[in-house]
């Protein structure tokens, strides 16, 4: 049985009405209770709250359906290495890992310069912003088999140095200054012209192995070019969200992401499964 209160505010959640248990609240047609629940949302959810991170119901329940929809497709959430929601207006909620409980949250993003914290995730400004993933290309080759690299735009302002993810030229570019996808592991880039116009489209490259194989880029989960490429695997400068890690931070972007996350190789039917999930992520969010 569910009850909708219009107006006022409510806390208590072991709720009767006579006998029967009320099942779930809503206030104004949102969901107030009950929390849905899945495994490593709990422990993000708990992580972030004791960082001192802020979440509304809406977001927690998003994070917690965007862990369930990934789980959906078969291997698809085992093969992603780290997810970040990009949720909860704040650095301390922006910057975990959905995933890192494993590894007792040792995974977070380090925001460096002036990031925005808001409804829709994070925002570079263009000249001081690097966040770094405490990744690199070694070490997902360490991991298993190819690699992949995927950003949502929540926020698209072009520049002439704007890499949405990268390590020594390893990276994801959703627009150059241009309307232009690219994606390179160390063997030279793949390019899709056409493909960066507005906001809320899923952005990937991928590479099919750890030497000789297939660099891709994709949009939306479905490939929009490719090409026979080398693999460097022995890059260890970390993955930065927002800029390029060469050693240094050398292209600063002013894009913003409402999702981020790093993984191995996915073929195409794992792909379509993260940009469902990762699309009806962010619609939930309003994104």
């Amino acid at each position: 049985m569910g009850l909708n209160f219009g107006t006022g505010s409510l806390s208590d959640k072991n709720l009767y009405l006579g006998d029967l248990p009320i099942t779930s609240i809503f206030y104004d047609n949102n969901l107030l209770w009950p929390l849905a629940s899945a495994t490593d949302a709990d422990a993000w959810i708990a992580q972030v709250e004791a960082d001192g991170g802020s979440l509304t119901v809406t977001e927690k329940n998003a994070v917690v359906a965007l862990e369930n929809d990934l789980k959906a497709t078969s291997g698809l959430y085992e093969d992603l290495i780290n997810i970040y929601p990009l949720v909860g207006g704040d650095e301390a909620s922006c910057k975990y890992n959905l995933k890192g409980a494993a590894d007792a949250f040792t995974n977070t993003i380090g925001f460096s310069g002036s990031w925005a914290y808001d409804a829709d995730g994070v925002t570079g400004d263009g000249s001081t912003t690097y966040a770094n993933t405490n990744i690199s290309p070694a070490d997902i080759a360490a991991i298993g088999t190819g690699i992949s690299l995927h950003v949502y735009l929540t926020v698209n302002v072009q520049s002439p140095s704007s890499y949405d993810m990268g390590s020594s030229e390893q990276s994801v570019i959703a627009g150059f200054n241009n309307t232009t996808l690219y994606g390179n592991f160390g063997g030279g880039y793949v390019t899709s012209t056409g493909q960066v116009s507005g906001v809320g489209d899923l952005y990937s490259s991928q590479h099919t192995n750890n030497a000789s194989g297939t660099t891709s880029v994709w949009k939306n989960g479905t490939s929009v070019a490719s090409a026979t490429k080398s693999r460097n695997i022995g890059v260890t400068n970390t993955f930065y969200l927002g800029n390029d890690n060469r050693g240094s931070n050398v292209e600063y972007g002013n894009k913003g992401y409402g999702f981020a996350a790093q993984g191995l190789y996915l073929d195409s039917t794992k792909m379509s499964g993260l940009n469902t999930a990762v699309q009806t992520y962010n619609t939930s969010l309003s994104r």
